[in-house]
C-alpha cells in the first residue's frame, strides 16, 4: 500500500501530556512509529490545530522534515486531493473525528483515508489504543477493513458531527 501522506493529529509533546495526569505517551508514540515505519510517505503532516502545543519529540526525531499545518487548505497545498492518506493520532472522538483536520474533513475533501488501531488512541488523557470495534461501531463514519487497515467508505451520519 502506498500513501502520499501520513497525517498525525494532536500528537502533543510528552510535557503537555504529563501535566494532564497521563504518563507514558512515549508508549503510544512508540507503537505508532513502529506501525508506520513499514510504509513510505511523500509527506508527513502534523496537525496540532491552533494550539501553542508542540509535537512529541519522538515524532520530530523520526520525521525531521514533517510539516505542521492548521487548516484543511494547508493540507491541500501539500497533498493532492484524491491521494491515499494514513491518518492517526490522539483522542478518537475529540480530535480524530471533530477537529477541522479530521477523518471526516479529509474524506469530504476527496482523500482516500486509511487508519489503523495501532495509530489511534482513545482519548486525550489516555495511552490506550483503539480496537477494531471502534472502527466497526463508529457512529459517524462507515469503515471497511482493507489491507489489514481501515478505509473510510463514507460518513452517512454526518449530521451528527459537531464540527
Amino acid at each position: 500500500m502506498k500513501f502520499n501522506s501520513l497525517i498525525l493529529i494532536d500528537v502533543w509533546d510528552e510535557e503537555w501530556r504529563k501535566k494532564h495526569d497521563t504518563d507514558g505517551s512515549r508508549v503510544f508514540i512508540a507503537k505508532l512509529l513502529d506501525f508506520v515505519e513499514m510504509f513510505s510517505f511523500e509527506n508527513v503532516i502534523l496537525s496540532l490545530g491552533s494550539s501553542p502545543r508542540s509535537t512529541h519529540q519522538d515524532i520530530l526525531d523520526v520525521y525531521p522534515d514533517s510539516i505542521c499545518v492548521q487548516t484543511l487548505d494547508d493540507v491541500k497545498s501539500i497533498c493532492p486531493e484524491n491521494s491515499n492518506v494514513l491518518v492517526g493520532g490522539t483522542a478518537w472522538h475529540q480530535c480524530l473525528h471533530e477537529k477541522p483536520i479530521s477523518f471526516v474533513s479529509l474524506h469530504d475533501a476527496g482523500y482516500r483515508v486509511y487508519s489503523s488501531k495501532e495509530i489511534c488512541d482513545t482519548s486525550m488523557y489516555s495511552i490506550a489504543i483503539v480496537e477494531d470495534d471502534y472502527f466497526k461501531n463508529d457512529k459517524l463514519i462507515k469503515w471497511q477493513q482493507k489491507y489489514g487497515m481501515w478505509r473510510i467508505l463514507g460518513n452517512p451520519k454526518k449530521e451528527n458531527l459537531k464540527i
